[in-house]
């Protein structure tokens, strides 16, 4: 069977423009003296590439869609060519998502992060997090991510659906931990918007959080540092900054 470690390496070439590792599934299957290493996306199972491994654990063959030329194509592997035909394969599938409406709303979400920097232009103070508030912020973040897992189980079907969410809340709270340390409040605020808007984007259940966790979890003195515009990046469109912040204080 392929090593853990061969898996790894595979992974860390789907990356690309418009696609992350995490965005892929690959799964080796054992035919008779052959390894088929399967790497499938995972929201459109017709975007694919089978590896054939053979017995002394050489790639020598693989078929892929989208091809260079054709939707699917099949190759024979030259020594150490594997790598540059996932590279190309992942180039090709950007070049079918660019037209993709989900690809338009990729790049509207880049738009609206790099307004997001703009909306902070005008924020001079440089001060980073005193050592209590890192630590106030960390238990913030670790109940943040505690409620949210939760939520994430209790309201999406599939398991696998869930642990893929999960995972990219795990990673982006573990990000903004480590910021914590040695971001400015204003730099680590920024990180915080556009991490939680990107998520709640691209999983729209969440924003039944916005207010009462992703907005509401933060401590009150970082809120006063959030411009309204950018508020309203995390709120749903129904709730102002007034009524999060009454809500705050009927539950006091």
């Amino acid at each position: 069977m392929i090593s853990r470690n061969y898996i790894t390496i595979l992974r860390s070439y789907l990356n690309s423009k418009y696609t992350s590792a995490d965005d892929f599934s690959i799964d080796p299957v054992q035919e008779y003296e052959e390894v088929i290493i399967k790497i499938t996306y995972r929201y459109d199972s017709s975007i694919y590439m089978h590896v054939v491994v053979d017995k002394t654990g050489t790639p020598y063959s693989a078929s892929f869609a989208p091809g260079n030329l054709l939707s699917i194509e099949e190759v024979t592997l030259q020594t150490n060519k594997l790598i540059s035909y996932v590279s190309q394969w992942t180039s090709n599938i950007d070049a079918e998502l660019k037209s993709n409406p989900i690809v338009q709303k990729i790049e509207q979400q880049d738009k609206i992060i790099d307004e997001i920097f703009d909306l902070f232009k005008g924020y001079d103070k440089d001060e980073t997090f005193n050592p209590e508030e890192v630590e106030d912020v960390k238990g913030r973040l670790d109940a943040l991510e505690a409620r949210m897992e939760s939520y994430i189980k209790e309201n999406y079907a599939r398991e696998s659906e869930q642990q893929n969410i999960i995972n990219e809340l795990k990673r982006d709270i573990e990000k903004l931990k480590i910021q914590s340390n040695n971001f400015t409040k204003k730099n680590w605020i920024i990180s915080y918007i556009t991490k939680f808007y990107t998520l709640i984007e691209k999983h729209p259940k969440l924003s039944a959080l916005a207010a009462s966790l992703i907005y509401g979890g933060l401590p009150e003195e970082v809120k006063q540092l959030i411009p309204d515009a950018a508020t309203q990046l995390l709120l749903p469109s129904s709730v102002s900054k007034e009524d999060e912040s009454s809500d705050d204080d009927s539950e006091k």
